[in-house]
Parts: C-alpha cells; structure tokens; sequence
C-alpha cells in the first residue's frame, strides 16, 4: 500500500451500540489520502472543491454524492487554501456485513448488495437535484447526535432510506445527471494532478478537452470559482505544505519539486496563500 494512504478500520468509528456513524464534517488541507474497510457514503452539503480517488480528480459541488466501497482510496479538498473557501461533507459509513442483513429487509427487486459491495468500481457518483438524500443526511446526523430513545432503529431506518433512494438514482436517468462543466473538465483535473509540476498552459489544457482557450476559461472558473493558475498554484502549495510536513528535503528542492524554478517567486507566492513562509510552516508542525 502507498505509504502515504492512511488505513481507517471499523474500530475507529463503532462501538457495542452501534453500527452505523455520522458526520458533518468541513474538509481541509491537513486529511491524508485514506481507504477503510467499511462502506462510505459521502455527501456535498455545501461549497465546492475537488474529490481525489485513487488516482482521479474530480470537481464537486452541493448535491454531489459517492458511494465509496470498501479498499477504496480518497479525501475531499476545498476549492482553494483561502480561509473562504468552506467544503463541508456528511459522511455515513457502517461495515460492509450489515448491508446483506438490510437489503434483505427491504422487498424485491432492490439489488442493493449488487450495487453497493466491493467491486472493480472505484466509486458510485449521484448528483441529487431534487435535494431528497439532503433531508435524509440531515436527519441521519441529528439521530445520531442526539442518542434518543429508540435512535439505533431509526438510525438503520433512514440508512435503508437512503439505500433506496440510491437505488432509485442508480435506475432514474433525472438522478444522474452531473454539472455539465464539472463532467466536460474530469481529464483535465486528472491530469493537472498528476503533471502539476510540469509547465501547464491554459493553452494546453483547452486543447485537451476540444475548446477555446477563452470558452475553457470560462468554464473552468465557472466550475472551480478560480482561474486556471490558481487551481495549478494551490495545487503547488498542498503539495509543498505536505512535503514540509512529511520530509526533510530543503526549502529549495520542494521549490523544484512543485514546479518552481524561481525561488523568490516561490516563497513570495507561499506567504501569500499560506500567511507564513515556509520556515514557520515547518517550524509550526
């Protein structure tokens, strides 16, 4: 396994009572890259950002909803590192073993354990227009803080609710339809996060996807809510402020590394999104 992919077990997330857990939780900079050996379902609750699973970008924005079986790597980043920028995602997840014992509670032809248990699918994505998993995510979240009497059964209860629903999404066209731009824009996400210490044009990356510089321009910001250089720029910074933390290489390699060749731009550029150089980042962790 990637040494930089942490493993999370149900031991993390269960205890004696119950089986199933839920949060809301806002995404940053400081998650790693994570599999688990439980099922997850992810929810856009508000803002927008990007999706990394295994070695896919992917832009989101509120409405969006995974399904992410078990063994499957990923985390959520917000659009940019401005303080501004808010990503906040509900996560309901619960051992793999409990979803037969639902899907037999529910009556025919729901093929729930086809749809969600581990296969050669990475992900399962959904965009809910109609805003109904919202009212059930919500929902989920207050049972499950609150501990009210009776509220491990409404917990399976609205988790069969929102299977359903998934089930639903899954088999009504209406349910699939995704942002246009966000699913026009995927191979270029996917590619700047791998080459992002290359030399990128915007140039380049229209060409990519069979637009205009100025039409890919548009429909970029208008996906992302930044241009192109600063997607690429705090791209460049998540990746100098994980290998400020994780590495001992100096302040001039990481420069290299990311893409820099000029290392007073460099620093300049990182006191400006970060608010500190580099040294005092390191010096922080």
């Amino acid at each position: 396994m990637n040494p930089r992919v942490y493993f999370n077990n149900t031991d993390i997330y269960f205890d004696s009572e119950v089986d199933i857990y839920v949060n809301r939780f806002h995404e940053n900079f400081d998650s790693f890259m994570h599999t688990h050996d439980f099922l997850e379902i992810n929810y856009i609750a508000e803002g927008s950002g990007f999706h990394y699973i295994n070695e896919e970008v992917l832009p989101v924005v509120s409405g969006d909803i995974f399904i992410i079986p078990v063994g499957t790597a990923h985390v959520y980043r917000p659009a940019s590192t401005h303080s501004s920028s808010s990503l906040i995602v509900y996560n309901c997840v619960f051992p793999a073993d409990q979803l037969l014992t639902w899907c037999q509670a529910i009556p025919h032809p729901f093929d729930g354990n086809r749809m969600f248990a581990q296969s050669a699918q990475d992900y399962y994505r959904y965009h809910d227009s109609q805003h109904e998993a919202k009212t059930v995510f919500e929902q989920l979240h207050k049972e499950f803080l609150q501990h009210r009497l009776g509220y491990r059964t409404l917990l399976i209860m609205r988790v069969i609710e929102l299977l359903i629903l998934l089930y639903r999404f899954e088999n009504d066209s209406y349910a699939q339809e995704l942002p246009p731009a966000a699913h026009r824009l995927d191979a270029v996400f996917t590619y700047v996060k791998k080459n992002y210490h290359l030399p990128l044009t915007l140039e380049q990356m229209a060409a990519m996807v069979y637009l205009s510089p100025s039409h890919f321009h548009r429909l970029f910001k208008k996906t992302t809510s930044q241009t192109f250089i600063e997607y690429v720029q705090n791209l460049r910074m998540e990746e100098s402020c994980k290998l400020l933390r994780t590495t001992a290489l100096t302040i001039q390699d990481i420069a290299s590394n990311v893409g820099y060749s000029d290392m007073q731009f460099f620093l300049r550029l990182f006191k400006k999104k970060m608010g500190v150089t580099p040294r005092q980042y390191r010096n922080k962790r």
